[in-house]
Parts: structure tokens; C-alpha cells; sequence
């Protein structure tokens, strides 16, 4: 007996977890389920698209950037490895062929919206 009134509470406290979710979701307004990550890009809102767009490119801008940068980062680990010892002269071409294809994308599209931000963003 013991087993199925233990059985029986942890179902409907389950059960009931999932019901006060369901209320809370169907409560909640749409703004308050989308968070905002960046200050400068939640301010506008709608109500200043061109800010939003400028803002928004000068952000990816700086992502591509720091993407670029942490495959160069890459490499000096790779040119240490090899230095060492820990990796053969076939494994780091490869290796290093692939990061300079990485760091050539991440180049590209900084270099995309960056001209996007200097085109329509100047002020």
C-alpha cells in the first residue's frame, strides 16, 4: 500500500509541475519570452530599424572578428604542437590548411558588415 500512495503523490506532483508550466507559457507575453542579450541592440526595439540594423551589423562585425582571432589562436597552439613533437608535418599542413580556410570566412564576413555598417551607418 505504501508503495502505491508513494507511486501516486510523486505522479501527480509530476502531473502537476506540468500543468503550472503549461499556465505559465500560456500567460507569458511575447516580450517577456524573447531575453535581451545586448543593450545596444534591445534599446531600438522597432522603432529604429536603420539603428537596429547598424548596431546589429557592427555586433556581427566584431563576432566575425573574435571568430577570426580564435583560429589564429589555433594555429600558435598547432605550431606548438609541432615544435614539440606532439604532432607530424602531414597533420599540422592539414590542420593548419583547414584554420586558414576558417580564418579566410570569418575574415569575409567581418569584411561584409563592416562595409555595411561604413556605407549606411556614418553619421
Amino acid at each position: 500500500m505504501t508503495r502505491k500512495i508513494t507511486l501516486f503523490l510523486v505522479c501527480s506532483f509530476e502531473v502537476s509541475l506540468i500543468l503550472f508550466f503549461v499556465a505559465c507559457s500560456a500567460w507569458a507575453t511575447e516580450t517577456d519570452m524573447v531575453p535581451s542579450f545586448n543593450d545596444d541592440l534591445s534599446k531600438y526595439d522597432d522603432t529604429n530599424p536603420e539603428m537596429f540594423s547598424c548596431a546589429f551589423a557592427k555586433s556581427k562585425a566584431i563576432d566575425a572578428i573574435v571568430g577570426a582571432w580564435f583560429h589564429e589562436q589555433t594555429i600558435n597552439e598547432l605550431v606548438e604542437q609541432k615544435n614539440k613533437g606532439e604532432i607530424g608535418k602531414g597533420e599540422f599542413e592539414r590542420k593548419n590548411r583547414d584554420e586558414q580556410i576558417e580564418i579566410a570566412k570569418w575574415a569575409e564576413i567581418s569584411a561584409n558588415y563592416s562595409t555595411f555598417f561604413a556605407t549606411f551607418c556614418k553619421k
